[in-house]
């Protein structure tokens, strides 16, 4: 009946005490408990990824890269330059809102 099921043996996810949908259990067959240290939901998820690797997360250096092309770090480095001169303190979407209309 749930062939996409089957073969799947090691699907991992939040222990009961912190589900908020139950029903999620039956999609599961290794829960991973979470201690009092990860109260912020951030700190729950990469505990959950971290357990398959048998290390904690808190010894792993969280590293990443995003790539641009020199033209995006051009323009950045303009928008950035208009911010400080201007002395605005306007939230930083609002001038790329008005970038990506204009």
């Amino acid at each position: 009946m749930y062939g996409w099921l089957t073969g799947v043996e090691n699907r991992i996810g939040f222990d009961a005490d912190v589900l908020q949908e139950r029903l999620n259990m039956l999609f599961t067959t290794r829960r991973i408990p979470l201690r009092p240290q990860d109260s912020h939901i951030t700190e729950q998820y990469l505990r959950l990824v971290s357990v398959p690797f048998g290390r904690d997360y808190r010894e792993m250096q969280l590293v990443s890269d995003i790539y641009t092309t020199s033209e995006d770090d051009d323009a950045a480095e303009v928008l950035l330059s208009t911010l400080a001169d201007a002395g605005v303190s306007l939230p930083l979407w609002y001038y790329l809102a008005d970038q990506v209309l204009a």
